[in-house]
């Protein structure tokens, strides 16, 4: 809701232009001072263009977002037009929204990529003099400059082609706010059988010469999702192992650079270091894993060490899935212990998330639930970051029906929250065994019961039922064709890489 509601005003921002945005949202905020607001009132205060109103009453009442297909129709003398439709995404076939779209565009002969650029075309549904959009280059076509609107993008397979060869050649035409665009959209639309996964996949081609976070971040979120609905199966490996061989470039360049002092200082390279390791380490590639376990080794010989804040989660994380023992938990909880930093101490709740040690896992939460050693608004944290693994949800399932009235007391409503975790999570047999055992046992709270079977239940129907989809097994498909999990990665001498990297970072 609040990621969709920032996401709307700022677009209507775009396409009113921000004078007229913030002359209304002053006249609107004056008017109702002493009284009630209203959306028609800030509506009609942000424009009394009937076509205008209904925009902005359809994008924020109505659930959803459309997905805009772009097709080509007819080429003349560097000429083509495109034929523009949309639907809801993901949303059934049967489903009637539909949205007055604001299109900024921009393409291969004159790419621009200002954020500020206003709306080029409309596409009303109901007026079919929009759903054309002639466009004076036979280069590749872009819409939604900057994702300023909120919606996705599909192409028919020539203009998809174009994009991949611009990202091949060279990717920094294109902008990395819009890169990232690109392979979202694409794998989202592949996940619901709008594309095909080769096309979707090959996007993601270049990566290896990316060098920014936002591209990466797409790329990450989408990959953890699919790995996570194939966890520990001959699809989820190939996938992992499809990941691992993106990754290994960029996770070398990264850490080479990690020595550069102003590499050090610089937030968004910092940033990019952070997410690109913890996804890495995830993945399992070795590169990564060595080089989290020998920092965490060294910091646990000598505490004095200062694990830097950006390699912070992944080098914590992953010491304690190779190092899976209740003493290192209990370093890494003193360090918990230590620390007067809120925000580190988040950063640190989480990576004991990552923790497999069943004993220190009942230790950890009894600590969390029977004491205040942890704040009141944090302790959710512990359970939410250990369901965030799979290999925490089944502790926390067994947690949950062993002690739910004493969790409940500790963490009050976000016992949602965890309950919401973990249903995003079930993906296993012996997970979604485990939420029968608990659903069968009289003995296990009714509430506990209530929420598995509303929230956890139907997640677990959901993703069976996707999977046995066209999409399912066409992703399951691409991978025999395209990965071998067996394949060992070229490994490089790891040893020459990471020595300048740990030096700078521990001494």
């Amino acid at each position: 809701i609040y990621e969709k509601g920032g996401s709307v005003l700022r677009m209507i921002e775009n396409f009113l232009n921000t004078t007229v945005w913030k002359n209304g949202l002053n006249a609107y905020l004056t008017a109702n001072s002493n009284g009630t607001g209203t959306p028609d009132k800030l509506f009609s205060a942000l424009s009394t263009d009937a076509t205008i109103n209904k925009t902005l009453n359809d994008w924020t009442t109505q659930p959803g977002y459309p997905v805009i297909t772009v097709a080509s129709r007819q080429v003349t003398a560097n000429n083509i037009t495109y034929v523009l439709s949309q639907m809801p995404y993901g949303q059934s076939n049967e489903s009637k929204y539909t949205w007055n779209v604001p299109i900024v565009y921009t393409s291969q002969s004159r790419p621009q990529f200002d954020p500020n650029q206003a709306p080029k075309h409309w596409h009303y549904p109901s007026d079919n003099s929009t759903n054309t959009l002639v466009v004076n280059d036979d280069g590749w076509l872009l819409l939604n400059v900057d994702q300023i609107g909120y919606y996705r993008v599909n192409y028919d397979s020539a203009n998809w082609g174009k994009l991949k060869a611009q990202l091949d050649t060279n990717h920094t035409v294109i902008s990395d706010i819009n890169r990232a665009q690109i392979i979202d959209d694409a794998l989202h639309l592949a996940r619901t059988a709008h594309l095909d996964y080769t096309t979707a996949f090959g996007l993601t081609d270049y990566l290896p010469q990316e060098t920014a976070l936002a591209p990466w971040n797409a790329f990450f979120v989408n990959m953890r999702f699919l790995i996570n609905i194939y966890y520990n199966t001959p699809t989820g490996n190939g996938l992992q192992e499809y990941a691992r061989r993106t990754m290994l470039t960029p996770f070398n360049f990264l850490v080479d650079n990690l020595g550069q002092n102003q590499n050090q200082e610089n937030f968004l390279f910092t940033t990019t270091v952070a997410a690109a390791s913890l996804f890495s380490c995830e993945l399992g590639l070795p590169e990564c894993q060595t080089f989290a376990k020998t920092i965490f080794d060294n910091w646990r010989q000598n505490s004095s060490i200062v694990i830097p804040s950006f390699v912070k989660h992944a080098v914590l994380c992953t010491g304690l899935q190779l190092e899976p023992t209740v003493e290192a938990f209990l370093d890494v909880w003193r360090f918990y212990l230590s620390s007067d930093n809120a925000a580190e101490k988040l950063q640190i709740m989480y990576a004991m998330g990552c923790a497999t040690n069943i004993s220190a896992i009942k230790l950890y939460l009894d600590t969390v639930t029977e004491t205040d050693i942890v704040r009141l608004q944090d302790r959710w944290i512990a359970f939410r970051a250990l369901a965030g693994y799979q290999t925490g949800v089944i502790p926390v399932l067994q947690y949950l029906a062993s002690n739910y009235s004493r969790v409940s007391t500790a963490l009050g409503p976000r016992v949602s929250a965890v309950i919401s975790t973990i249903s995003a999570m079930i993906t296993q047999d012996s997970q979604i065994e485990m939420v029968n055992t608990i659903l069968n046992d009289t003995n296990v709270a009714t509430e506990l019961k209530t929420q598995l079977n509303s929230i956890v239940v139907p997640a677990i129907n959901r993703r069976q039922m996707w999977a046995q989809t066209p999409q399912a097994l066409a992703l399951t498909n691409w991978v025999a064709d395209h990965v071998r999990s067996s394949a060992s990665i070229s490994v490089i001498n790891i040893t020459l890489l990471l020595i300048p990297a740990l030096f700078m970072l521990l001494k």
